[in-house]
């Protein structure tokens, strides 16, 4: 009886480790969940992040403003430089877990064979040493059951897809640090290009301010000689209008002394006339 006991007792702790063990994979395929989900919204913030991007690259046509957004994407690239090196740093950390936790799955699942190998050596060696029918009955039936094995068995084979999803999942999160490295590469190539194309357009509106700075001495000298001919032509016309006045004047005075004289001599012909026939 004791000896039933005793395999009853290893029968209830092998079920409580196969508990325990399907508790740990319900964990980790939650943890998989999550993994996948933040994946997720990784890839989402990086493809907005790439529309946010392209918004502010079509909004670099403005020259006027080159400066300034130059200052703005360079500032952001910075920014998205940091975030693609947290992110990177994120999922090297997600990939070592990950790794650990196959190495744990792997470790475990060894641990299960070994286990089930020393219950079937020491059912064995119990139905050797004993010739009690009714505990050989009881030893056969806990090493053979099918309930209790192939219980095991079937966990193992779920342990086995595990493992293989791990792996899935371990290749995966790879390609997706590849494909974010090479799309922070990609990047790097159209900043290096937009700022190219930025370092030109403002080479050219500075060859373009210096000829507008050119034009606008050039304009400013051309007003400075018209507001100087302007004022020598109103000042010419004003001393023409004063010499007008002084004309008029001159000819006012030089009528009155014609009528002068025309009367003195009319005066001096009449008073002639006089003194002949008197």
């Amino acid at each position: 009886m004791e000896l039933s006991q005793k395999c009853g007792d290893k029968c209830s702790q092998q079920l409580e480790e196969n508990n325990k063990l399907r508790l740990l994979n319900t964990r980790k395929q939650e943890e998989n969940v999550q993994l996948l989900f933040d994946l997720s919204l990784a890839k989402a913030e990086n493809e907005k992040e790439q529309q946010i991007r392209s918004q502010i690259e079509k909004q670099l046509s403005d020259t006027n403003i080159i400066a300034d957004q130059l200052t703005n994407l360079t500032q952001k690239t910075e920014k998205n430089d940091s975030d693609l090196h947290d992110m990177k740093s994120h999922y090297e950390n997600l990939f070592a877990e990950q790794v650990n936790n196959i190495k744990k799955l792997v470790k475990e699942r060894e641990l299960l064979h070994l286990y089930i190998q020393r219950l079937e050596i020491e059912n064995t060696s119990l139905v050797k040493i004993t010739n009690d029918d009714d505990t050989v009955k009881l030893l056969n039936y806990s090493s053979q059951s099918p309930g209790t094995y192939e219980e095991a068995w079937g966990l193992i084979v779920k342990l086995r897809e595990q493992i293989i999803q791990q792996l899935k999942m371990k290749e995966k999160l790879k390609n997706d640090i590849q494909q974010l490295q090479y799309n922070h590469k990609a990047d790097l190539r159209e900043r290096e290009q937009i700022e190219q194309l930025l370092n030109r357009d403002l080479n050219t509106a500075k060859d373009e301010i210096i000829v507008l700075q050119s034009l606008q001495t050039e304009y400013e000298r051309v007003m400075s000689l018209k507001n100087n001919l302007e004022k020598q032509l109103e000042e010419r016309v004003n001393e023409l209008k004063a010499t007008k006045t002084v004309a008029n004047s001159f000819t006012n005075q030089l009528k009155e002394k014609l009528e002068q004289i025309t009367k003195a001599k009319v005066k001096e012909k009449t008073k002639i006339r006089s003194l002949k026939l008197h």
